[in-house]
């Protein structure tokens, strides 16, 4: 599933894709995953939590300042506006 997709997702169809990991603060709970792509302004993690990949935006200050690359492990959280926050481990 795209992050497109997961846009125009309702809370129950998310429970349903994430296996009910939406949580009580109506996003879904931090999940561990690696940079496997980088292009433009936008990194891909896959990780299990959609069973394919999440389109994660930063900054090129960001990217350059913590030397954010392919292969860096992150933390990501997707919250209800759809914005994913990526957390160096």
């Amino acid at each position: 599933m795209t992050n497109e997709e997961i846009k125009k997702l309702d809370n129950e169809q998310l429970n349903e894709v994430t296996g009910g990991k939406w949580d009580e603060e109506g996003g879904f709970p931090y999940e561990d995953g690696v940079i496997e792509e980088m292009g433009g302004r936008t990194a891909f993690v896959y990780f299990d939590v959609v069973h394919r990949s999440c389109e994660c935006g930063y900054s090129d200050e960001f990217a350059h300042g913590k030397g954010l690359r392919v292969g860096t492990r992150v933390r990501v959280r997707m919250l209800p506006i759809r914005t994913i926050y990526m957390i160096l481990n």
